[in-house]
């Protein structure tokens, strides 16, 4: 087994306000979002302890937590978003890595 737990966070409602690649962004509805992360996160929870932590409506891409850190053994590294807007979103504070055992 490669992973021992799996970090998410909740759907914020200001999801549809989040940053796309796209010159023409596609409508994102927020109950259909919100649908998909919560099968998203049955199914890891049927393989994988998981974490979820609250949503921060400041941030609208804050469900995409995977992306801001690599966790190896009981070792975390959290990286610097590319994205300017993203750079403010908040991490897992020391406390809630120490209490997950990092």
């Amino acid at each position: 087994r490669y992973y021992s737990m799996a970090l998410t966070r909740s759907v914020p409602r200001s999801l549809p306000d989040a940053l796309s690649s796209s010159s023409t962004p596609p409508k994102i509805s927020y109950d259909r979002a919100k649908e998909q992360h919560h099968l998203y996160v049955t199914a890891l929870r049927s393989v994988i302890p998981t974490y979820t932590l609250p949503p921060v409506e400041d941030h609208p891409d804050c469900p995409f937590v995977e992306d801001t850190v690599v966790a190896v053994g009981n070792k975390a590294v959290v990286m610097r978003t590319g994205a300017a807007s993203r750079r403010a979103r908040p991490t897992p504070s020391d406390r809630r890595w120490t209490r997950l055992g990092f």
